[in-house]
């Protein structure tokens, strides 16, 4: 994306390294200060195995494959890493290709990605804070934490 909230994250003392598919987008969050952005698809990230405490997908999932995405996400995560997920709830109107996903849908591909949901909440957001909803229906954008499973040994 634009690289606004990844410029938030840096500020607040974390390395950051963006990606997106379009380079337009790219250019864009360099102008606002993102020095680490790299051309690449969460379908198929540039990076090595166990590469970061956190992977970021803000309003992508609407576009990717998730069980593809979680699954490149998991990989480049280290040991005890986090995925978080922000994704536009349902009554939100959204570009016409992004789908959106109910909690439930998203769910079980995480599970089957080797995540654990550890927080959930329906957002309602403005310009300036976001607060909870109580409801689905009362919210704009639908935001989960995953924390990877320790893998279980195999046994013989």
């Amino acid at each position: 994306g634009s690289g606004e909230l990844e410029r938030r994250i840096a500020e607040a003392g974390h390395r950051v390294v963006g990606v997106d598919v379009s380079l337009p987008i790219l250019r864009s969050a360099r102008r606002r200060g993102m020095t680490a952005a790299v051309m690449g698809d969460a379908m198929q990230l540039p990076f090595r195995d166990a590469s970061f405490d956190y992977v970021l997908l803000a309003e992508t999932i609407g576009y990717v494959d998730l069980p593809v995405a979680f699954a490149e996400a998991s990989r480049v995560l280290k040991k005890r890493g986090r995925l978080l997920i922000t994704t536009y709830a349902p009554p939100v109107e959204a570009h016409i290709r992004y789908r959106k996903y109910r909690h439930d849908e998203i769910v079980g591909p995480l599970a089957d990605a080797g995540f654990r949901v550890a927080e959930s909440s329906f957002l309602r957001v403005n310009r300036s804070k976001a607060s909870v909803a109580a409801r689905s229906e009362d919210a704009a954008v639908l935001f989960l934490e995953g924390r990877k499973r320790a893998a279980r040994p195999i046994s013989g």
